[in-house]
């Protein structure tokens, strides 16, 4: 997969690490990060399976760590750590709290068996969100 040269229109881009190696030739993943914010982008959120989430953006460079959890199905799990971001930005939050709340999402999804897991709701997820803030 092959993006533009320039990526200036691009405000935020959520990845997986493997995305980011093969969009950049960048094995390391702040090495990828450099290369995409130097085609324009302007924030990054990437992730690395059970490892940390890193998040570049205008408030700097931070790392926000994984949320344990029991895994019994990995699907969908950046599909949720990408609703809830999203979810966090519209409700008027930083990027990076907007991600601290999101790992423990995806935490939530993958200790769930089914693909979507029907209880994530705001209800849910709520109290969540304060234990990472």
């Amino acid at each position: 997969a092959r993006l533009p040269a320039r990526l200036g229109g691009v405000d935020l881009m959520i990845l997986n690490r493997d995305e980011a190696t093969a969009l950049t030739d960048a094995e390391d993943p702040d090495v990828a990060i450099d290369r995409l914010q130097g085609r324009g982008v302007g924030s990054v959120v990437l992730t690395d399976g059970s490892g940390p989430v890193r998040v570049v953006s205008a408030e700097g460079r931070v790392t926000v760590p994984a949320q344990a959890a029991a895994v019994l199905d990995v699907t969908g799990a950046g599909d949720a750590l990408i609703g809830a971001v999203l979810a966090g930005l519209a409700a008027g939050g930083t990027l990076v709290d907007a991600v601290r709340a999101a790992v423990r999402v995806a935490a939530l999804a993958v200790a769930s068996a089914e693909t979507v897991r029907a209880d994530l709701t705001p209800n849910l997820i709520a109290p969540a969100a304060r234990s990472v803030a």
